[in-house]
């Protein structure tokens, strides 16, 4: 029965009822056959689900339905594209097939020839670590120089769970890493701008040409990428607040760049220790003018130093 509310005062509200019982079985079943048909993709697309919940719980709500919307639109262009690029390559016949390089007994469509190396070799790894037969060839192959990168372990760990259907599915992980480089780029865009400024400068990322390129194959860029704006991003939350967690998060992310191209990498361990030096300048030398001239004959030093 419905309770009368008393004059003048507003109506209770109603409690929010949980689903019902036919709406949660459908969607448990959509569920259930989409991880039959592919586990890899089911659970790219559960991580998806994840990070718009995190999304909503942990942004402004101006915030959340920009950046929701932008998310999956950025993410729904780079499949449209992966589906296009890959059944040109099928029909046009690129694909990776060198048994001279790794025991590959199966063909792989490919987009770049570092594609189907990391593939192949993250593939053959995979096996190891299930304990099976592998030509001698791939145990030898799994210890050069070349394309030795910690990038390998993400799809290596990728087939490890799912078996040869990750093959197909493991082509998502970028599309999925690349739909993120936007939030990333509003995140320390919007503390340094504001919101208009991290709207413009995060649509403008989600359709950089080459950013799209480079995650339509199984490449490390964009992980090394998406690794990059979280060290910027750390850096400058550390600037703007002092906080060491920021700081070490900037640091972490650097220190796992370098692991994916240390080249690069180093830059941005750079970086980070040179992240100290304003907020030292702040606590140490203040308005002083002798302390001012102290510290940049310290840097000057230091700078000017043969190792350096």
């Amino acid at each position: 029965r419905k309770k009368e509310a008393t004059p003048g005062t507003a109506a209770p509200a109603a409690p929010e009822g949980s689903p019902g019982f036919l709406p949660a079985m459908a969607a448990g079943v959509v569920a259930g056959f989409f991880w039959w048909l592919s586990p890899g993709a089911a659970f790219l697309g559960l991580a998806t689900a994840g990070l718009a919940a995190g999304l909503k719980r942990f942004c402004a709500p101006e915030d959340w339905e920009f950046l929701r919307g932008l998310f999956m639109a950025s993410l729904a262009l780079r499949l449209a594209l992966l589906a296009v690029a890959y059944a040109w390559a099928i029909t046009h016949g690129w694909t990776y097939s060198n048994s001279n390089v790794l025991d590959f007994h199966f063909r792989t469509p490919m987009l770049f020839g570092d594609g189907g190396y990391f593939t192949a070799r993250a593939w053959a790894l995979s096996q190891i670590w299930r304990g099976a037969e592998v030509w001698p060839q791939a145990l030898y192959e799994n210890r050069q120089i070349y394309g030795a990168t910690s990038f390998l372990y993400v799809p290596t760990a990728f087939f490890y769970l799912f078996g040869p259907e990750g093959l197909i599915a493991v082509r998502l992980i970028n599309p999925f890493f690349g739909a993120c480089l936007p939030l990333m780029v509003y995140g320390f865009t919007r503390d340094l701008f504001g919101r208009p400024a991290g709207r413009i400068a995060s649509i403008t990322v989600a359709l950089f040409p080459s950013l799209i390129l480079w995650s339509l194959d199984l490449l490390k860029d964009t992980t090394f990428t998406v690794m990059t704006l979280a060290t910027v991003w750390g850096l400058v939350r550390f600037q703007r607040r002092e906080r060491f967690g920021a700081w070490l998060t900037a640091a972490v992310m650097a220190a796992l760049a370098f692991t994916v191209r240390n080249n690069l990498g180093v830059l941005l361990l750079i970086l980070v220790g040179l992240g100290w030096i304003p907020a030292m300048w702040r606590r140490c030398v203040g308005r002083s003018p002798a302390r001012a001239l102290l510290a940049l004959l310290l840097l000057a030093a230091v700078f000017l130093s043969p190792p350096v």
